[in-house]
């Protein structure tokens, strides 16, 4: 059941940002549905939180849990999977290349 749950959560990424809205409305977005709040260096033992990205122009969201023991997707602001689809030259580009932005949101 937690895994199904992690799963829609991952699904949920992010899933209704638009291409034309600023990163920051991604973001605000992104924690909305997520229901989680700005990450300010809370402690986050066995919670969820979501990692930030910018690769190739976009942005990216990765969800995390010290706890779990799952595999989470990297997700763009229009709810496209990294990593999962086929282009496996774009994934291998994506770590050496991205630029990471820290954790951006907790739950609370």
């Amino acid at each position: 059941m937690k895994k199904l749950l992690v799963i829609f959560i991952a699904i949920l990424l992010c899933a209704s940002c638009e291409q034309e809205e600023a990163t920051v409305d991604c973001l605000e977005q992104t924690l909305t549905d997520l229901e989680m709040i700005p990450y300010t260096g809370q402690e986050l033992a066995c919670t969820f939180f979501v990692h930030q990205y910018t690769f190739q122009n976009k942005q990216y969201y990765l969800l995390d849990n010290h706890c779990i023991d799952a595999a989470f997707g990297l997700e763009d602001c229009e709810g496209n999977s990294l990593c999962i689809d086929d282009d496996t030259q774009l994934c291998n580009d994506f770590l050496p290349n991205a630029i990471y932005h820290g954790i951006v949101g907790v739950t609370p």
